[in-house]
């Protein structure tokens, strides 16, 4: 059996800058999936020294990429959605890291929500889907998991989120989710077959009792004649 051999890595090494650090850790975090790497943490941060309502609900609206599509109802009720969400960020003191990946996964349950009405797609199954994004996001298991939330910010975006989101989830699947409407047209319009006469009791064949009687014993033998 022969050697194995492999192509050394030859001088002169790749030289590690501090400054590359940043650049490694969010290509690993987009590569893996976390919601760290789907917003921009410089438009985050461009959310706290922005103090106007209306100028703020616009940057999140910019942010989070809502849709054009929705109509103007729906798009004022996602603003609101995320304008309080963003708010309870802050009054937390969430630096623009935490509010971005809060932010991310909030809206990824939302999205989530709205694109199905499929039976199985329960509010306990979207309840266990932002549970399982908040621990993916608490707890420093790389590349399973990052420490980006700690225990105490998993319980409190819980609670928020049951009280201002799961609260009225089905208000919200009632004006995000498509509808399903079934129609029904009938092939021939007034056609309505009426039912037949039932038929006469004496047209009934009557019925046949058959008595099973029991067959004649044989006669017994005759008794044998005195000697």
């Amino acid at each position: 059996m022969g050697r194995m051999t492999y192509n050394a890595l030859q001088p002169p090494f790749p030289e590690h800058k501090p400054e590359d650090q940043p650049a490694r850790q969010a290509a690993v975090e987009n590569e893996l999936k976390f919601h760290t790497a789907r917003l921009d943490v410089a438009a985050i941060q461009k959310l706290y020294d922005v103090h106007d309502t209306a100028e703020m609900r616009e940057e999140l609206r910019s942010a989070l990429n809502v849709s054009e599509a929705l109509d103007a109802q729906q798009r004022e009720i996602v603003q609101d959605y995320y304008f309080h969400l963003y708010a309870f960020a802050k009054a937390k003191g969430f630096d623009a890291k935490k509010a971005g990946t809060l932010l991310s996964i909030c809206r990824e349950i939302f999205d989530a929500d709205a694109a199905t009405n499929a039976p199985s797609e329960s509010m306990e199954k979207s309840f266990e889907r932002l549970e399982a994004q908040l621990l993916r996001h608490a707890e420093f298991r790389p590349p399973k998991a990052l420490d980006i939330f700690d225990e105490g910010d998993v319980q409190e975006i819980m609670e928020w989120m049951l009280h201002n989101y799961f609260r009225h989830y089905k208000l919200y699947k009632a004006i995000f989710t498509k509808r399903r409407s079934d129609v029904f047209s009938q092939a021939a319009p007034f056609a309505v077959e009426a039912p037949r006469e039932p038929l006469p009791l004496s047209s009934f064949l009557p019925l046949r009792v058959e008595v099973d009687t029991p067959e004649d014993a044989p006669a017994p033998a005759p008794a044998p004649a005195p000697a």
